[in-house]
């Protein structure tokens, strides 16, 4: 064998197993491209966006516990006060509907408000909440805890209202704060529509969740669960 035929049989046999060595990398890579022009694809046909997501939020904002009602319920924050009344947090349609934190509070205002539906004939949602009309209701059953993103918070139920928002004048139970000559009209306010058997007054230092839900099906009437953080 001359030389010449030496070096090409060489140079082959590199060839070789350059490329075995190199076939995995190219497989790969390959695959890699292939599925890069799929999704480029689908994105352009817009299959991968065909199903939209639910309006409103979704995030979880807290769940609250309570041990002797008992209730467990998450609670949500949308883009407004109307969306979870008629679906559940995953977005699917219930009439039951999920309690959610107004879209004007926020966890740092000192009254935040809580919507949701007194679910009539079922134990969930607020209707546990109208236990505490018992007038021999325990003090464990005004307690609950509230997770949020930034722990675990007590909180006391002080103070059980009914409130006819159908009458004109109304007062704003719903406000994001109170102070001063405006604390002092919360708290004469709260002993006027009071129709628990517990009160106690609040503090500007105080923080609190107002739970609002329909008495019944059909009247303008809302009951107002009060609560303070402990």
């Amino acid at each position: 064998m001359t030389d010449h035929s030496l070096f090409r049989t060489g140079a082959a046999l590199l060839l070789a197993v350059c490329l075995c060595r190199l076939y995995p990398f190219v497989r790969s890579e390959t695959k890699r491209i292939r599925i890069k022009e799929t999704l480029h694809h689908l994105q352009d046909q817009e299959v991968l966006y065909s199903t939209p997501e639910p309006a409103g939020c979704k995030t979880l904002a807290g769940i609250l516990v309570s041990e002797s009602l008992p209730m467990r319920e998450e609670i949500v924050q949308g883009e407004d006060d109307q969306y979870y009344l008629s679906h559940l947090c995953d977005g699917s349609e219930s009439e039951n509907g999920t309690l959610f934190l107004s879209c004007h509070s926020d966890w740092q205002d000192m009254n935040r408000v809580i919507y949701g539906h007194h679910v009539f004939y079922e134990n969930i949602r607020m209707t546990p909440f109208f236990q505490l009309l018992d007038p021999n209701v325990s003090e464990e059953a005004r307690r609950f805890e509230l997770s949020t993103e930034n722990g675990v918070e007590p909180y006391r139920m002080i103070a059980v209202l009914e409130v006819d928002y159908g009458q004109p004048d109304v007062f704003d139970y719903l406000a994001d704060h109170y102070a001063g000559n405006g604390l002092a009209e919360y708290n004469r306010h709260l002993k006027e529509d009071l129709i628990s058997c517990f009160f106690e007054d609040v503090q500007e230092t105080d923080r609190l969740l107002t739970f609002l839900t329909c008495r019944d099906e059909d009247s303008p009437v809302r009951i107002l669960f009060i609560a303070k953080a402990e």
